[in-house]
């Protein structure tokens, strides 16, 4: 129980204007987390092609994790290939297919550049889980003869082609396992499959699947790996490119195509009103829940300080009000807002990443972490924080963002530990620190107060944190989120992405889905 003398001392601090009194309660429990990874297109097939140096160092930077964002979890793009002909895809997004013509046979030196990267992040991370993933059939499948999406930005792949794009998906996993030793446990066939801007002539592969062809592909995958034996794989999906859109298709897939799922992938670039309505689906259907696709994509003349806080805010959020097991990056190595690591070293939204991901490891359990004062459920009184306990360090982790331009005061209760060390470690990210180590903050009877300056991460390390009692895994239930927080153009009601031309358009729809131009990325 927390003492006399904390209780004066957290009533002394939170009597001082605008100190949060936050409880960690290690009795509510929500998901377990399975770790942070980055899709290797299309940064691996660029570099792993042309710069193999600095394909290596960042290898080493995105898996070391002591020094590095130590990333376990890596998506592999099984390119379509486009039709030879065709020049409009830009150099590094053309990741080739293996199956060049319908009638020839299969090229197993295709991809090189890609394959090099992962070959050689397993060596660094040789208990990695792999995810293979589909921007597009081959040419030749297509209704367009064009791997980069249909001319009206429709279904583009071929009604009779849905068993043969199926087995050609199986048949890059089958050969990857018995020829290479490397199994995917997941494989996702579409990749934003309810976009429009899917169309012939654009700059990289896309195909758009509706609902009813969600279905269809879906079952032909799971009919394919089942008859090639591809036991230690299943399916994911539907890799939406916004939470609303995810929800939509998830509720929408019958029975038999919900048992075929393993596990639920989401892109996290809007939507975010559908957090909670998400995770209480997935949770429902009993299926694995990614965070698999995500950046910052905001509007034109963000900062790099921009994206590191809009990006921190967001990482927050999927943890703690969609309960995601695992956050996947888009570009962990581009030279730009989009990545983290360019070939000049880490930049810094690598720190600001690394405050996340050097803390909370996998199989770290995410607990709850409330305003106190509010119980039913405590969840709906959030803070800007998420804690957890990570079993393979025996500490409890305590991360809080401030994306404002003022200071913010926390008093935390820890009342509901039975074991707690005399001193916390604290590290701090912000425009002038990069994760620096700050003097150790007192921790005396269950109490903690400590300064969570503008615009930064802090993190707070409890070595050896023992609860008191743990009770059994208990859900949130459906709060959603109110959107990111953080607004880069000012106003605190609506994120501002590229526009459509010639378009007006609510920038928030039924579903929660808040819209913007692909073109950005």
């Amino acid at each position: 129980m927390i003492s006399i003398a904390n209780i004066a001392l957290l009533a002394s601090h939170s009597a001082i204007a605008g100190v949060t009194n936050v409880v960690v309660d290690p009795n509510l429990q929500y998901q377990t987390f399975e770790g942070w990874g980055t899709s290797l297109s299309w940064w691996a097939n660029d570099l792993g092609e042309r710069d193999t140096a600095t394909a290596a160092r960042t290898i080493g930077w995105m898996t070391d994790p002591d020094t590095g964002l130590g990333y376990t979890v890596f998506r592999y793009n099984i390119g379509g290939g486009e039709n030879p002909v065709h020049t409009h895809i830009l150099h590094a997004r053309a990741v080739p297919g293996f199956k060049p013509t319908e009638s020839g046979p299969y090229d197993w030196t295709a991809d090189a550049g890609q394959r090099w990267v992962l070959e050689r992040t397993l060596r660094k991370v040789p208990q990695a889980i792999l995810e293979a993933q589909s921007n597009s059939p081959p040419y030749w499948m297509t209704k367009s003869g064009c791997a980069s999406g249909n001319v009206d930005g429709g279904d583009n792949l071929k009604d009779t082609a849905y068993s043969a794009f199926a087995d050609y998906l199986t048949d890059v996993v089958k050969h990857f396992q018995a020829q290479w030793g490397i199994t995917f446990r997941t494989l996702d066939p579409m990749n934003e499959p309810n976009s429009s801007w899917w169309k012939s002539g654009n700059n990289q592969e896309g195909c758009a699947f509706s609902p009813v062809k969600q279905v269809t592909i879906l079952n032909a995958v799971a009919k394919s790996l089942n008859a090639k034996g591809l036991t230690g794989t299943s399916l994911s999906t539907p890799d939406a490119n916004n939470i609303g859109e995810a929800f939509a298709d998830l509720s929408g897939y019958d029975p038999t195509t919900l048992a075929a799922i393993a596990q639920v992938n989401t892109h996290s670039y809007s939507g975010f009103t559908k957090r909670g309505a998400l995770a209480d689906l997935a949770d429902k259907d009993h299926k694995r829940l990614w965070q698999s696709e995500s950046g910052p994509l905001t509007g034109a003349g963000i900062t790099l300080m921009d994206a590191c806080l809009f990006m921190s805010d967001v990482i927050l959020k999927d943890l703690r009000d969609m309960r995601v097991n695992a956050w996947v990056d888009w570009q962990v190595g581009e030279d730009t807002r989009w990545g983290e690591i360019t070939p000049r070293g880490p930049n810094q939204k690598f720190y600001y990443y690394a405050a996340f991901t050097r803390f909370l490891r996998p199989g770290s359990l995410l607990i709850d972490c409330h305003q106190a004062g509010v119980t039913d459920p405590p969840g709906n009184a959030e803070v800007n924080m998420i804690a957890a306990l990570v079993p393979a360090t025996g500490n409890l982790v305590v991360l809080a963002v401030n994306v404002d331009s003022l200071q913010k005061d926390y008093a935390m209760d820890l009342s509901r530990f039975s074991k707690l060390p005399a001193v916390a470690r604290m590290y701090r990210t912000s425009s002038t620190e990069n994760l620096e180590r700050l003097p150790d903050q007192p921790v005396s009877g269950g109490a903690l107060a400590f300064l969570a300056t503008p615009r930064s991460v802090t993190v707070l390390v409890f070595p050896q944190a023992v609860a008191s009692t743990l009770a059994r895994r208990t859900p949130r239930k459906n709060r959603g989120s109110l959107g990111t927080g953080f607004y880069p153009n000012g106003n605190s009601g609506v994120l501002i992405f590229p526009s459509r031309s010639g378009l007006t358009y609510d920038p928030v729809d039924a579903l929660g889905i808040e819209y913007h131009d692909y073109r950005d990325r």
